[in-house]
């Protein structure tokens, strides 16, 4: 998950400074730490979160994490998603597989698109 992490930072540049630390928490994180990045994550400016929308989809993902997570997870990924067209049309795209979420993403995740 790691080297998942450095390419995305690789693939954007120069990030805003604790982008990559938070991309690192989401992808290889426990609940606390990806919690933490989340809030960290949502205080920063919409193109430094750019960078970590493969991380919170894999979030998203993940078995195991409570609904707060999920929705915060949600919550951020549709701050991106309101400034950039590309990145709402993706995740609409996500729709049908909705269901697939594990229990307690459905809802929130349901709520943001």
């Amino acid at each position: 998950r790691q080297a998942l992490a450095d390419i995305q930072a690789s693939k954007f540049g120069l990030l805003h400074q604790g982008t990559q630390q938070a991309i690192s928490n989401l992808l290889n994180g426990d609940t606390m730490r990806v919690q933490a990045s989340l809030g960290q994550l949502s205080s920063m400016p919409v193109q430094a979160i750019l960078p970590a929308m493969e991380a919170l989809v894999d979030v998203m993902l993940r078995p195991g994490m409570n609904e707060k997570v999920y929705s915060d997870t949600a919550e951020v990924m549709k701050k991106v998603a309101m400034r950039y067209p590309k990145v709402r049309q993706r995740l609409l795209s996500f729709q049908p597989l909705l269901a697939m979420l594990p229990e307690g993403a459905e809802v929130p995740a349901d709520k943001s698109l």
